[in-house]
């Protein structure tokens, strides 16, 4: 099997590498080799963000939450006797979850190793495991180094424009008191 934006790499990533046919003008000349779900990963400062996963296996129970962490997590199970080897293609938005050195990839407690493709928008990585047991559900977690703020920085900017302009205002009238009265005296002659 192959990897790669052209299938022309050395490695797995769930999708195909010879091209098939849907009908006499269609073609797919790079099939996903699995079914792919879509999970809600939350709405942040108005956009709703997905993440997207390709896999062999039966998945469940997708979590994401940037308060508690920049992580996602899922559980896979393998359903029949046949289904041993999972593996999983997983989409990520690079402005929802990111890593600056590296992702770690666990299932259960076991460091998997991953293949990572990038493109200006999305992180795309793929990783193999084992089912351990028939019918029997394993944690995925995937760990990246930052997350989608809670507040975008202009926001935060935003927040703090009408303190400065309320200090602005307090240190205009102490500098410039309009309480002051002129008082003209006549002088006697």
């Amino acid at each position: 099997m192959k990897s790669g934006f052209y299938q022309n790499e050395t490695g797995c990533d769930g999708v195909g590498d010879m091209p098939c046919s849907i009908d006499a003008n269609n073609t797919d000349n790079y099939p996903l080799m699995a079914p792919v779900s879509f999970f809600d990963a939350g709405t942040w400062n108005g956009k709703t963000y997905y993440m997207h996963i390709v896999s062999n296996s039966t998945l469940s129970d997708f979590y994401f939450n940037p308060n508690e962490g920049a992580f996602a997590r899922f559980r896979v199970t393998g359903e029949t006797e046949t289904e041993t080897f999972g593996f999983c293609r997983v989409v990520v938005p690079k402005d929802l979850l990111w890593t600056e050195d590296g992702w770690t990839v666990l299932c259960g407690s076991y460091p998997i190793s991953y293949e990572v493709a990038i493109d200006e928008n999305y992180s795309y990585l793929y990783f193999a495991y084992q089912n351990s047991y028939i019918g029997v559900k394993s944690a995925v977690n995937i760990y990246g180094t930052r997350d989608i703020p809670e507040f975008p920085s202009f926001l935060v900017i935003l927040l703090f424009l009408p303190l400065f302009a309320i200090a602005i205002a307090f240190a205009k009238r102490a500098l410039f008191p309009t309480n002051c009265r002129v008082v003209s005296r006549s002088s006697p002659i």
